[in-house]
């Protein structure tokens, strides 16, 4: 009933590899990979491969915003119980059908955390607003859940970047720096929203809701 731990913990690799194998030992198959060449794109990304080989042909680079949703777990959490595995499992929901709603692209979802990714295509500022606001209203949605377990913390952040992307009707996202949530998100989930100097490029009026 526990969550996967993070390989970092006994090897030497970064967050990048953690989250590609956590959403692989996903137990609901949804948020594990589509296909296998999702898997093998993520995984060349967390790498460090830029696709610049025989096969780069297959996707496009475009700018993105990202709203990445964190759990940390506060004083008395060492150990897994029903009730703190129960709330851990609520927030994340609840932060992939929010994102979806405010047309996010699942990008990743592990055991901890769930990355949304919009493109910023046409109005890039009114797309990178509504992220933000997306932000601030999901980040007060999950202080708000009833039951909360007080054990259950989620940081939330927004960042823009280069995404990779594999045209079709699906606009799959496969990679980009936007996916590299450990150069741009705290270390450490803090509570309510953390937006990047990216993300609040030309949007002066939106930082003082952000934290």
């Amino acid at each position: 009933d526990e969550p996967p731990p993070r390989p970092s913990r006994v090897v030497a690799v970064g967050p990048a590899i953690d989250a590609v194998v956590l959403r692989c030992l996903e137990k609901l198959p949804e948020r594990r990979f589509a296909s296998a060449r999702a898997f093998c794109a993520t995984f060349a990304e967390a790498l460090g491969l830029r696709g610049d080989g025989p096969t780069s042909g297959r996707v496009v680079r475009a700018r993105g915003v990202a709203v990445y949703v964190e759990l940390a777990l506060g004083e008395g959490a060492d150990d897994f119980d029903d009730a703190l595995t129960a709330d851990a499992g609520a927030v994340l929901d609840l932060a992939e059908a929010a994102l979806r709603r405010d047309g996010f692209a699942l990008a990743q979802a592990t055991g901890n955390a769930v990355l949304g990714v919009r493109l910023l295509t046409g109005d890039a500022r009114g797309v990178r607003g509504a992220a933000v606001a997306a932000a601030n209203a999901l980040a007060a949605t999950i202080a708000a859940r009833p039951g909360a377990d007080p054990r259950v913390h989620a940081g939330v952040a927004v960042h823009a970047d280069e995404v990779l992307i594999r045209p079709g009707a699906a606009q799959e996202i496969a990679g980009g720096a936007l996916l590299h949530t450990s150069g741009w998100a705290p270390s450490e989930p803090r509570l309510g929203v953390t937006a990047t100097a990216a993300a609040l490029e030309g949007l002066a009026d939106e930082a003082p809701s952000t934290r």
